[in-house]
């Protein structure tokens, strides 16, 4: 169980620290205040770095593009203010694993060389910056006294190429989108859940 999280550049959240999470969590607010993203995140995290997971958040807003693979400009979405330069930090204190981090950010930066033109010049002026390469995801996951691990997802033409960490997943995440379902089936599987002595999942 999750006792306390920090998330810093996702989404509609800069910053933020939610503290004393227990076993049944209540939040309230406002239309875009935020209440997703936070389940999000947490979501994020129980991946352990699975690159994939980014696409999945993507998917439950279903701004996927009715099952066509996100574009990068999508992943671009993840970042505060849309700014890929300040990495996606998620970091939360587990009951029984201790501390887990996830770190987001773009993929190794790209040389793009910009050509100033001038009038008559055969070797116009020009210059070499580094830019974030926004076609692709690096993911670094690591738990307290554990290895860190490495993932990435790139868009490559219409495909996702991915490189999953291999690690357990430190804790199971699931999020129900009321739009995807009915209470009736959810309260269905609850209850079978429930005669299997596992209505705590």
């Amino acid at each position: 169980m999750l006792e306390r999280m920090a998330i810093k550049n996702f989404r509609v959240f800069r910053e933020l620290n939610v503290e004393k999470l227990g076993s049944i969590n209540l939040f309230t607010g406002q239309n875009n205040a935020g209440k997703t993203t936070l389940l999000e995140a947490m979501f994020l995290l129980s991946g352990a770095g699975n690159p994939e997971m980014a696409v999945n958040t993507n998917v439950l807003r279903g701004s996927d593009g009715n099952g066509v693979q996100p574009a990068a400009p999508l992943w671009k979405e993840l970042f505060a203010n849309l700014d890929v330069s300040k990495a996606i930090t998620l970091t939360a204190m587990h009951r029984s694993l201790g501390e887990l981090l996830l770190k987001v950010e773009p993929g190794p930066p790209q040389e793009v060389t910009s050509i100033t033109p001038t009038n008559g010049n055969d070797n116009p002026p020009s210059a070499t910056t580094n830019v974030p390469d926004e076609r692709s995801l690096s993911f670094s996951f690591s738990r307290q006294g554990a290895q860190v691990t490495q993932g990435s997802i790139r868009l490559s033409g219409s495909d996702l190429e991915v490189s999953r960490p291999m690690v357990d997943v430190p804790f199971r995440a699931t999020i129900l989108v009321s739009r995807s379902g009915s209470a009736q089936e959810d309260a269905r599987h609850l209850g079978r859940l429930r005669r299997k002595k596992r209505g705590d999942l």
